[in-house]
């Protein structure tokens, strides 16, 4: 949860800091310990977050001090392998 302007209140707004790794399942085995079926990148907020209503989501620099877009109603997000991205989230 991020710091809320007033101190007596909790923070609607969360930091989610997502990395996808990459695998290369040409090398896979059947003791290697990974499963190469992937969701092809695809992150659906509504599943991680259950019971909360996602507000917003806002990508931002990893250090949450520069948005990079603007905040959107969309709850997929798509990650490249090996990509590393932080969002600026609004629950309820």
């Amino acid at each position: 949860m991020l710091q809320a302007e007033d101190d007596t209140l909790p923070s609607a707004e969360a930091a989610l800091i997502l990395h996808r790794k990459g695998f290369d399942c040409g090398l896979e085995a059947k003791n290697l310990g990974f499963n190469c079926t992937t969701s092809q990148g695809k992150v659906a907020l509504g599943s991680l977050f259950h019971g909360l209503d996602v507000g917003f989501v806002q990508p931002t620099s990893l250090t949450l001090l520069y948005p990079l877009a603007s905040p959107s109603n969309s709850t997929d997000i798509y990650l490249e392998p090996m990509e590393v991205a932080t969002f600026r989230l609004r629950l309820g």
